[in-house]
């Protein structure tokens, strides 16, 4: 588990290095797309086991502040422990929005299903809920890194990290 740890803070610690003082784009500008590719870690409270995860998400800007777009994302836990877990995601950009601004914070919500191999080979299906926030730190003229940090149901905590295009 302390390599995993190790592994995720790395990530982080690269991914605020990684950030230069270029301006972020006007991502919420109406009809504008970003896609984003996701890693970090995913705790679920009731048994306190890591997970890894990998996944991708996509926002279609509905106006300036608002967008909204689906959650992909793959679990991969000690042992056979593997989760697939789709939402809708909203998301809400806090604060002014400007082309001028080098990060964007944001606070998101979403619901959606998830599903969980059981080491016996069975699939448990459920519905999941999260909320959080981050931001989005330019590192160039269209593309960003977003360290993001989340709640949710079935219960868990999610820690991570996004590179993204708009």
């Amino acid at each position: 588990m302390e390599t995993l740890r190790a592994v995720v803070t790395t990530l982080f610690l690269t991914a605020f290095a990684g950030a230069t003082p270029a301006f972020a784009q006007d991502a919420s500008d109406p009809g504008r797309l970003r896609v984003e590719a996701q890693t970090g870690m995913i705790t679920f409270v009731e048994d306190d086991i890591d997970h890894l995860f990998a996944g991708g998400a996509g926002r279609f800007a509905l106006t300036r502040r608002l967008a909204v777009g689906p959650d992909v994302t793959y679990l991969q836990g000690p042992g056979a422990d593997r989760h697939v877990v789709m939402l809708g995601i909203l998301n809400v950009d806090l604060g002014p929005v400007s082309s001028r601004r080098r990060v964007q914070p944001y606070f998101l919500a979403g619901g959606g299903f998830g599903t969980d191999r059981m080491p016996t080979g069975r699939l448990r299906y459920g519905w999941l809920i999260d909320v959080g926030g981050g931001a989005r730190i330019a590192a160039g003229d269209r593309w960003y890194i977003a360290p993001e940090f989340r709640l949710g149901w079935g219960a868990h905590w999610r820690f991570g990290v996004a590179v993204g295009w708009q």
